[in-house]
């Protein structure tokens, strides 16, 4: 805690304060999203109301 306090007590103006710390943040949230494991993106509620692939409903027809 005491860091945190440090930096904001230095003698920098408003905005430099400010835009180091959007860009920790965003930093932070970019490594974030490159270091999580892969996760797959599923719209919808597999409740089995889909159609197949094209070969396959050609298979079908």
């Amino acid at each position: 805690m005491n860091k945190i306090r440090e930096f904001f007590a230095k003698d920098w103006s408003v905005e430099e304060k400010v835009l180091l710390t959007v860009a920790a943040l965003l930093a932070g949230l970019t490594a974030g999203f490159l270091l999580s494991p892969f996760k797959s993106i599923q719209i919808g509620n597999n409740c089995g109301n889909s159609y197949g692939t094209e070969e396959e409903e050609k298979n079908e027809a």
